[in-house]
């Protein structure tokens, strides 16, 4: 099924002429509108136009007659007081358009709708007077709800187990509702036999009936209370887990780790004396030398001095001992041996200045270079080593202090000794409710085989029942294979569901991967076959309970059901979801938009809100887009209208 057109005049805030039209083959068609302008009712009108009063959202309503919840749809604006909706769609198997209109006049007496069916634009009787057979046929009302749905109200669907009516639901897509009825119809029709024929006596299969009815009952009733022990649990084990945690914080633990803190201790207190003794070494050492660092650089630079002065002595003195050779060799009236002479007359009388800086450290070459390398590099290294130590002992001491501390805790064991008695208390009632529930968990069994056994007595009366009729050959024949039939419709039921319901659970985990941002979080669903109740295991069969899931994840588990219960429907149906992204946060939204919407139907219909479905998730869905529109909202008129494009961001 593909919407082609949804008309809608003076249909709740929607005042005169209103009109949705799809053209484009995308599959997403996007409906944006603040709160409270009309999404909901563009879903609201869709359900009505299909369905009437088998619509689920009337059902679901507060209104207790249908023609009070058609008046509720009609304008207040509107000049006759009448409301009417058009919707028009092909379906895939022959691609004839259909087109429901329905119109209805408010503020009379009694309120009633107005229903015509047109096929290809012409009025078809034959659907007009059949329509709602029709349409259970194409798509049943039970199932509607896994195609058009409104994202802030699927968490009632699931609570901590499934609701009533996604039960029924899940029956319908399973085929169980149709067995149900042919059992209660094969049932019916012995009844009517038997009546007619007195002189069968039905009433020990009559009691063996009840006796099972009491029974089915019964089973019910405990599976409740496993229920209901189940949420307790889960409860109790909450707040055992913080009352734990709370007495830990108290100094519960004190105790048990003193032996260990003393050690840890004496430990810590061996490395402090061991990092003192290698500041003593240190001392014993070059360290106290950094007391008079500059004086060892004076000193430095005063040897220095001396050295230089020493060797330029040195130096004059060979210079002089080499010039008087060779004026000695040359003769002293030459002119080279005057300016040599000249010469050094001058370097002497600059060597007098050096001659009067007094020797007073004398140092050797050795010494000199042994002072150089401790101001040059031994220093650096001993501040070095001094630092690390400093740290080290710094850090021992702090530990040692916490230790200390936290030996010396002030501990309220009056508040401790309470607390730990709250902890057994609670321990205790889930030792209680585990052993309750274990016992109920007996008693359902024995219902179980009670059941069982109490069926196998109904088959048998029934038997025993079709001897006494071997003279009724016509009537014979049909009670024996009324009864056979019965027989076979329960294993087939059993079987059946069994098969479909391995099936949805399989689906349901494939969805929930698809869209779920903790892969590893939950990797199989089952589903019980008594119960229809959700269990969800992790890779390791571990089983999760539900309470743990938070309520992003618990929507998307709603989701994949949904999803899943569509896919294994085999329904080509359009998906219309009112208020899409609900309550999740970036990235469960952003699953959605890249792996939910584009794919879950053909044609899927969002109505959203700009915060919602918002800019940037707009531009991430775009190439899927095909139709957009928007609600607009008249103050002056008090309704909406409607504008092509999504918040004008196109």
């Amino acid at each position: 099924m593909i919407i082609k057109r949804l008309y809608l005049k003076d249909f709740g805030i929607y005042n005169g002429e209103n009109e949705f039209i799809f053209t484009n083959d995308k599959s997403v068609v996007l409906i944006g509108g603040m709160n409270g302008r009309g999404k909901t009712t563009f879903l609201e009108a869709v359900l009505l136009a299909l369905y009437g009063s088998n619509s689920f959202a009337y059902k679901e309503s507060d209104f207790n007659n249908y023609g009070r919840y058609l008046d509720s749809f009609v304008n207040k604006n509107s000049v006759d007081q009448i409301a009417s909706i058009e919707l028009d769609f092909t379906l895939e198997n022959n691609g004839q358009v259909y087109t429901v209109v329905k119109s209805w006049k408010g503020n009379t007496l009694r309120t009633a709708e107005n229903v015509t069916v047109k096929l290809n634009g012409e009025v078809e009787s034959f659907l007009t007077e059949h329509w709602n057979i029709f349409i259970e046929n194409e798509l049943p009302s039970e199932l509607s709800r896994f195609f058009f749905f409104d994202g802030e109200k699927i968490s009632k669907l699931i609570g901590k187990n499934i609701n009533t009516q996604m039960k029924e639901s899940i029956k319908a897509l399973l085929g169980i509702s149709v067995l149900d009825t042919l059992d209660h119809d094969i049932e019916r029709i012995l009844k009517n036999i038997t009546t007619e024929k007195n002189d069968f006596d039905l009433e020990e299969s009559d009691r063996l009936k009840k006796q099972r009815q009491v029974l089915e009952q019964e089973l019910q009733n405990k599976e409740s209370s496993m229920n209901e022990l189940s949420n307790q649990l889960d409860s109790l084990r909450k707040i055992l887990e913080e009352k734990e945690t709370n007495f830990k914080k108290k100094g519960g633990e004190v105790t048990a780790q003193r032996e260990q803190q003393i050690k840890k201790r004496s430990d810590l207190e061996l490395l402090k004396e061991q990092c003192q003794k290698k500041m003593l070494d240190l001392s014993s050492n070059e360290m106290p030398l950094l007391l008079v660092k500059k004086n060892l650089e004076s000193i430095n630079e005063k040897v220095a001095e001396e050295y230089q002065a020493s060797f330029t002595q040195s130096s004059i003195q060979w210079l002089d001992d080499k010039i008087l050779a060779f004026v000695n060799e040359s003769g002293k009236n030459t002119q080279e041996s005057q300016v040599l002479e000249n010469f050094m007359e001058f370097i002497k009388a600059d060597s007098k200045v050096l001659e009067k800086n007094q020797s007073i450290f004398q140092f050797s070459e050795k010494s000199r270079m042994q002072l150089e390398e401790l101001l040059n590099n031994k220093f650096e290294e001993v501040q070095k080593n001094i630092a690390n130590l400093n740290s080290e002992l710094k850090e021992y001491k702090k530990e040692i202090e916490n230790i200390n501390n936290y030996l010396d805790l002030d501990i309220d064991q009056e508040d401790l000794q309470n607390r730990h008695r709250e902890i057994i208390e609670i321990n205790q009632k889930i030792a209680r409710l585990e052993q309750k529930k274990c016992f109920i968990t007996q008693e359902r069994n024995e219902l179980e085989k009670s059941l069982k056994s109490i069926t196998l007595k109904v088959n048998q009366s029934v038997e025993k029942l079709l001897k006494n009729m071997e003279e009724r050959d016509e009537d014979h024949r049909l009670i024996k294979y009324s009864s056979l039939a019965t027989k076979i419709l329960a294993v087939f039921k059993e079987r059946l569901q069994n098969l479909k319901l391995e099936e949805l659970s399989k689906t349901i985990a494939q969805c929930y991967l698809k869209i779920a941002n903790k892969k590893n979080l939950i990797s199989e669903v089952r589903i019980d076959p008594q119960t229809l109740n959700l269990h969800y295991f992790d890779s390791n069969s571990k089983e999760i309970h539900g309470s743990s899931l938070s309520a992003g994840e618990k929507q998307l588990m709603i989701i994949s059901l949904l999803w899943a219960l569509a896919i294994c429907s085999k329904k080509q149906l359009p998906v219309i979801i009112d208020t899409p992204l609900s309550r999740l946060d970036s990235n469960h939204r952003y699953a959605l938009i890249d792996q939910y919407f584009p794919y879950i139907s053909k044609q899927t219909i969002l109505l959203s809100t700009d915060t919602e479905i918002d800019h940037g998730y707009f531009l991430a869905l775009k190439e899927n887009i095909g139709d957009s529109f928007t609600i607009k909202y008249d103050q002056e008129t008090k309704s909406s209208r409607i504008e092509k494009g999504y918040f004008g961001w196109e």
